[in-house]
């Protein structure tokens, strides 16, 4: 498998004006994404006596199985910041009961009445709020298309060829270097994107920070037996969507490559975001 470590940014025809007005460095203005071939993995993890232990007989994570993917894909490096947001969307969800100004006084930036942390992820996103901002993001640009990962491509970048529990080995003494949980974060805000080590892919924050929506019901890969309860029930017409990554007040546990959540699609919380995937070729 190889990775084609190619870091393209989306034309200024997209994420312009008034994003220079957010920050100084482009990790604020415009997203970088990395191209992955298409290829094989386990997804998962082996279950063990630490399922019983710490989650109970529920699954947090899928029984591990070969997957392949039969196409590459282009994946952001970061999660979405707030300032990648706002130059879309006009607002920022973030904003709302908080003073940013605290949060990022170094970079905190007022535009009219909207208040940014530039480089923050965003959050207080629904998963049907990712989906307007990548919708109207998809009529700027017609070069790509642009959408959230699936769970398989989202775990396939995230374990960046390794089959440890996280993508440096199983140390979870390591996971301060890499990821933003509940032993090294400010638990009741996220941190700045890229603020610690990457995978060998590049790709930052993916233990820990915010959670990440990606496309999928939540359901697929998860029962490993017919008795085995794996969350919630499964409504074909009221489905939860998968959140994957764990977030800053995570346990280390669930801030594994294997480890996955669910929420409502409408649920908007400040431990939820994203991060974007694009093929070539528009809708």
């Amino acid at each position: 498998m190889r990775l084609a470590p190619i870091f393209a940014l989306i034309s200024s025809a997209v994420f312009g004006s008034p994003v220079t007005l957010l920050a100084s460095e482009s990790l604020g203005q415009r997203p970088v994404f990395v191209s992955v071939d298409a290829g094989e993995f386990y997804m998962g993890r082996a279950f063990s006596l630490d399922d019983v232990l710490f989650n109970g007989i529920s699954r947090t994570h899928t029984e591990r199985h070969r997957v392949t993917l039969t196409r590459g894909f282009e994946i952001q490096t970061t999660e979405v910041t707030q300032g990648q947001w706002f130059t879309v969307m006009g607002h920022n969800p973030s904003a709302h009961g908080r003073n940013l100004s605290v949060i990022c006084p170094d970079e905190f930036v007022k535009i009219g009445d909207v208040e940014i942390c530039p480089n923050h992820p965003v959050d207080g996103v629904s998963w049907h709020r990712a989906q307007k901002f990548i919708e109207k993001l998809n009529k700027k640009d017609n070069k790509y298309s642009y959408r959230l990962p699936t769970e398989a491509e989202w775990e396939f970048a995230a374990r960046a060829g390794t089959e440890t529990d996280f993508s440096f080995g199983d140390d979870e003494d390591d996971l301060k270097l890499y990821g933003w949980y509940e032993k090294n974060s400010n638990t009741s805000e996220p941190s700045r994107v890229a603020g610690l080590k990457p995978n060998r892919w590049g790709l930052y924050d993916m233990h820990g920070n915010v959670d990440e929506w990606v496309q999928d019901d939540y359901g697929s890969y998860s029962r490993i037996n017919p008795v085995d309860p794996v969350g919630p029930p499964v409504n074909p017409k009221f489905p939860y969507k998968v959140l994957r990554g764990g977030n800053r007040t995570s346990l280390a546990r669930h801030l594994r490559s294997s480890a996955r959540g669910f929420a409502f699609p409408l649920h908007e919380a400040y431990l939820f975001g994203f991060r974007l995937v694009r093929t070539k070729g528009s809708l």
